[in-house]
């Protein structure tokens, strides 16, 4: 079946393709434009975010640390020494425009040494907001320390909305990493990578957001 292309990134990758009269599908490359390190079935190109931290530049302000990862080679850490809030933005925000009220999921992975982590949606019009800083927000939050722990939040996103962006949160004093940030429309189905460059894809974690890791031996052989 032929493939139709609807959108395309400024490099020319492909971002929403779908086969005749089927469903679209979705891709979020990674900053080089190699591989796709995300793809949704049921969203367009514009609807969907992905970070593993595999990669500078996402985060201004957040370090991209080795010692704890749930995929890939780094995650985002955020060091509080004063106790009070510490939080950073994605430097991404998604340019989406709906037809109608949407469902959407934003989640991520998060290890804790002690405080509260929170995750939030922030949603704004092309207009700005009464207060200056968003229209709508939702968040999702965890206290659970000491393991890495799925946090996930759901919110209808109305229709006159057209900007999208996540924000992460550290609440006092200690250490907090982050991993494998989605955002997508609630009715599709995500699934994302993570890869080493000189060898290829090392995770594949898939639409409940188990992982499945993928090692090489000698000559860069799957095993």
């Amino acid at each position: 079946t032929r493939l139709r292309y609807h959108s395309y990134s400024a490099e020319g990758d492909p971002l929403t393709v779908s086969k005749e009269n089927d469903v679209m599908e979705a891709y979020y490359w990674n900053q080089n434009k190699q591989y796709p390190i995300a793809q949704a079935i049921g969203a367009r190109g514009s609807e969907i975010f992905f970070d593993s931290y595999e990669e500078l530049g996402s985060w201004s302000g957040v370090v991209y640390d080795n010692t704890k990862t749930h995929t890939g080679k780094f995650s985002g850490k955020i060091v509080n020494t004063t106790g009070g809030e510490v939080t950073y933005h994605s430097n991404k925000w998604l340019d989406i425009a709906l037809t109608t009220d949407t469902k959407f999921k934003y989640s991520g992975w998060v290890y804790s040494t002690g405080p509260s982590v929170e995750l939030f949606l922030f949603m704004n019009k092309s207009t700005p907001p009464p207060n200056g800083y968003f229209e709508h927000v939702h968040s999702t939050a965890t206290s659970q320390t000491g393991s890495w722990v799925f946090v996930e939040g759901e919110v209808r996103v109305p229709q006159y909305i057209t900007r999208l962006n996540i924000r992460i949160d550290n609440n006092s004093a200690g250490t907090v990493w982050f991993d494998d940030i989605r955002l997508h429309p609630s009715s599709a189905q995500m699934v994302t990578y993570t890869y080493d460059p000189l060898i290829g894809m090392t995770s594949q974690t898939d639409i409940n957001n188990q992982s499945t890791f993928l090692g090489y031996g000698a000559y860069g052989r799957l095993f």
